[in-house]
């Protein structure tokens, strides 16, 4: 690897920055017999059985909640119903991506000892971000497969097929350029031992690559520059996880848009809608409940369907602007009806939703909202809070409300213009509880923050996973 070599002076280089994208592992599929033989016998089972095993995989590292399902697979081809010629061709294709993935996981270690043995390891910032969804498409179909080659050769083009995609994305349905989680869920690592504080742990915060640029200059305390020899340069449109970095409990309910080939979805939070045309209808699903979106609930809860799709609407006006933003002038939402201070009782359920009028803005705007305490931090972890639902829930534990807390709720319009309510809530001097209701289940992982020396795993199958579920 050339690149090792061009950076052997890392002990004499202060700051540095590296960018290294593997076409690995994917197709068309090619890779050392010395690293497909690694493999054999793996496949043997099936990919039924196969998808069972990652399944349980995921569960015992802590990776997807023990309560996940596994999502229907999407395909009618049984594995032993095929001949033995069929199922070799099929062990084989998979074979030849695990070596693909094995030779990217070695030269990422080879790096990985390159920055051990030049004493930047534990301050550099690492991040490993895998592709999103495995792809079902049948790559021979572009006619540059010669049949006399055996699949890896030079010469060969061949893709691993649709029942081996189905397995890829495991626990997830659907595949890549889908907007289900089975095409869009990429798990990503952060190494940075210096820098912190909770190296090994899972937090479920989603995050865009778009936030990737404002975590890192939080990271390194640096500064985003407003012009570059004498032009602006637009502001940055994502925001910093680095809270999720330091303590994955601070989860917040960022908003994300998808869309591909006229497929849709919007993620706010935990609440998901997907549509699988241009005009097709829109599916709701709650991934808090409903890891694998299996469940369309959209029925039950149309408000959020209707809320999550004009906020579809609006971002797509402001990505067709040539700004960037929505072409109309933008004012800041209007607080109509305050929120009256709250009543709460230690160790008893507190449900308050809030009424939808507190706020209100132009017609052709639309704002969410977020809470935090009054001085900015997080929300006590007893303290839940849906945005979608207006609702904040939790059973506070003995002493926590000794003295009130002050929360700020926030309406924050297309633009980002806010507009703050406060209101307090104080132990009830009658000791009576809230509503019904109950607490959330938990949380799932789309981000890992591991402190990994490389990417190798002790089990063969497991090591396949880990490339595709880094975490998520």
């Amino acid at each position: 690897m050339i690149f090792c070599k061009n950076i052997s002076r890392l002990s004499l280089i202060l700051h540095f920055f590296l960018y290294l994208s593997f076409t690995a592992p994917h197709w068309p599929l090619h890779a050392h017999e010395s690293d497909v033989a690694k493999y054999n016998g793996v496949y043997n089972v099936g990919f039924d059985v196969i998808r069972e095993k990652r399944l349980a995989n995921l569960k015992a590292q802590g990776i997807i909640p023990q309560d996940t399902k596994l999502s229907p697979r999407d395909h009618n081809i049984k594995w032993e119903n095929l001949t033995k010629a069929e199922q070799d061709d099929y062990i084989r294709r998979m074979q030849v991506y695990a070596g693909m993935v094995d030779n990217m996981d070695q030269n990422i270690g080879r790096v990985m000892n390159l920055l051990k043995s030049r004493g930047k390891f534990n301050n550099t910032i690492i991040l490993f971000l895998s592709d999103n969804g495995g792809s079902r498409e049948d790559a021979e179909e572009r006619g540059l497969h010669d049949p006399r080659k055996k699949i890896g050769e030079k010469g060969s083009y061949v893709s691993y097929l649709r029942p081996w995609s189905n397995v890829s994305n495991t626990p997830f349905r659907n595949h890549k350029n889908d907007t289900y989680e089975g095409g869009i869920a990429t798990p990503l690592i952060v190494h940075y031992p210096d820098g912190i504080r909770n190296v090994g742990q899972i937090t479920n915060q989603i995050a865009h690559v778009k936030d990737i640029m404002p975590t890192l200059l939080e990271m390194t305390n640096s500064s985003y520059p407003s012009n570059y020899q004498g032009n602006s340069i637009k502001s940055m449109s994502g925001n910093s996880f680095k809270h999720a970095l330091d303590n994955p409990n601070d989860v917040r309910a960022w908003e994300i848009f998808f869309e591909f080939g006229g497929r849709r979805a919007v993620r706010h939070g935990n609440w998901k809608i997907v549509s699988e045309t241009a005009n097709g209808n829109w599916f709701l699903y709650n991934l808090e409940n409903d890891f694998t979106e299996q469940q369309n609930i959209q029925s039950s809860y149309p408000d959020i369907v209707t809320k999550l799709q004009k906020r579809y609407n609006l971002w797509e006006i402001a990505v067709r602007h040539k700004s960037g933003s929505l072409p109309t002038s933008n004012k800041p939402p209007v607080l109509l009806k305050p929120i009256n201070d709250q009543l709460a009782s230690e160790g008893i359920l507190f449900d308050f939703t809030f009424a939808n009028d507190v706020f209100t803005d132009d017609p052709n705007d639309d704002f969410i909202f977020e809470a935090t305490l009054a001085n900015g931090q997080q929300l006590p972890s007893w303290l839940k809070f849906d945005g979608l639902l207006r609702k904040f829930t939790g059973v506070p534990p003995a002493g926590a409300l000794t003295n009130p807390i002050t929360v700020r709720l926030a309406a924050v319009d297309w633009a980002k213009n806010k507009t703050i309510d406060e209101f307090r809530i104080s132990k009830d001097p009658n000791t009576t509880g809230g509503g019904g209701g109950g607490t959330a289940p938990a949380g799932k992982s789309l981000l890992v923050v591991q402190n990994p020396t490389t990417l190798n795993g002790a089990d063969q199958d497991a090591k396949i996973v880990w490339s595709y579920w880094a975490t998520q």
